[in-house]
């Protein structure tokens, strides 16, 4: 009798064991059919989703209006103090497409993004194309993000789109998305972009964004834009945590081309590699003011033919004694206009080398580089040389050191460049015997150059 006893028992466990695992995933997409559920539904009547608890969903999100044969716009508001948590690493947590007048405010959104644990000098020195994006999808047309506005278009584009929302590529051929669409006190963690705009290459619009006191922590890249009809796009009272990359990336997703954005108000106190990628050279200029940097790598790649600034701000970037090599520099390119901003090395005296084909040091007013002196290298134009030592092509160069004829002192500064004054990068004179002296702590684009050099000494 007592056998038995036990064997019932046993059997309750086991049922229990069977059939309460399948509730964990079966919990999950109940959590996004409720969810999605809720968002049709206010869709429907322009009406609100108010998120009264935590969300665990293993489909991702889509705000938008389908009429029979095109995407209608539509208006709704979605707000609330829960967290989404997205299960997937392939598709954005929300998308929202061709929404006017959308609110999104007080939600925390996290992904699957995890950064990858770096060294100081393996993080600084790296850049977006070999940086890990976890497993997480990164595809040009369709990134993983926390939120995505205007992903879709009539057809499915080069990358092949979302894998799972391919059929939300649908509709006629309308170039039409996004205005007047408001993120508000939310916070996105863990994902490869934490917002973008339209990543489909095909649609214009997605203009009057606003991104509101927002919080970005471990992320690839922080907030991307990528086609030229984006017109006042705001990232207002931003505060950057953890560890993200590149905060900025305009131009390297989707169509490509970054159009009109006012950034005031950033405070970052997380590790980051760049400030900003932006290339541009037509239709409308992007401001930032107020920016406030610690334990920044540089301010990165931005080069603009508009009027571009960067104002009222102060940069505290990473030197040498912690990362272990000198930068590449702080910006790269130019055309962009800066005045009353504090740029200086938080650890050492050092040169700040800003370096590109346009740079034009008139545009550089009322600055305070803290004692580190500011070298402007232009491509194809001779710069102001103490002393040239021309390298023998195809001289092995490491990663550690390289030895040049000539003579110095230990802590000169020598620049490298190919060809027409193409600057490569930098090191520092860490050792000099008769004849000749030994450079080291070389930035990144000293050994990944070519090998036809020359170097300056500065």
């Amino acid at each position: 009798m007592q056998k038995k006893k036990y064997k019932n028992i046993i059997g309750v466990v086991f049922s229990l064991v069977i059939f309460c695992c399948p509730l964990v995933s079966l919990g999950q997409n109940m959590d996004w059919k409720e969810l999605q559920g809720k968002i049709d539904s206010a869709i429907a009547v322009s009406g609100i989703v108010q998120l009264k608890r935590n969300y665990r969903i293993d489909q991702p999100l889509v705000a938008a209006r389908w009429t029979g044969k095109d995407y209608g716009y539509f208006t709704i508001q979605i707000i609330g103090k829960g967290t989404i948590t997205a299960l997937f690493n392939d598709a954005p947590a929300l998308s929202i497409h061709k929404g006017k007048g959308v609110i999104v405010k007080g939600i925390s959104f996290e992904g699957q993004y995890k950064s990858p644990v770096l060294s100081a000098q393996d993080f600084y020195n790296s850049n977006l194309g070999n940086y890990s994006n976890s497993g997480c999808r990164d595809s040009r047309y369709s990134p993983y993000a926390a939120i995505a506005i205007d992903p879709f278009m009539y057809q499915l584009p080069p990358d092949g789109g979302y894998p799972t929302l391919k059929q939300y590529y649908r509709g006629a051929k309308s170039v039409s998305g996004s205005t007047g669409i408001r993120v508000e006190d939310c916070s996105i963690s863990g994902f490869t972009i934490g917002a973008i705009t339209s990543p489909n290459g095909y649609t214009l619009n997605a203009e009057i964004i606003s991104f509101v006191d927002m919080k970005l922590s471990d992320c690839r890249i922080g907030i991307a834009g990528n086609q030229p009809q984006e017109k006042m796009n705001r990232v207002i009272n931003l505060k950057a945590v953890g560890t993200i990359h590149t905060l900025f990336a305009f131009g390297r997703y989707g169509k490509g081309h970054p159009g009109n954005w006012v950034i005031d108000g950033v405070k970052i106190t997380g590790r980051m590699v760049n400030l900003i990628f932006r290339h541009t050279g037509k239709f409308f200029p992007m401001y930032m003011n107020n920016i406030q940097a610690e334990s920044l790598g540089s301010i990165g790649e931005w080069q603009t033919g508009l009027s571009d600034a960067l104002s009222n701000s102060t940069i505290r970037l990473v030197g040498w004694k912690e990362v272990g090599n000198l930068p590449d520099y702080v910006l790269t390119n130019g055309g962009v206009a800066m005045n009353n901003t504090t740029i200086q090395y938080i650890d050492s005296k050092q040169p700040l080398i800003f370096a590109g084909k346009s740079l034009d040091q008139a545009q550089y007013s009322n600055m305070d580089y803290k004692g580190n002196k500011p070298v402007y290298w232009t491509n194809f134009k001779q710069n102001p040389l103490k002393s040239k030592v021309n390298l023998k092509k195809g001289l092995p160069i490491s990663k550690e050191t390289i030895k040049l004829p000539g003579k110095a002192a230990v802590g000169d500064i020598v620049i490298f460049y190919e060809g027409n004054f193409f600057y490569q990068g930098c090191g520092m004179v860490i050792s000099a015997e008769p004849g000749a002296y030994l450079v080291g702590k070389l930035s990144p684009g000293v050994y990944n150059g070519k090998s036809n050099w020359a170097g300056i000494l500065l």
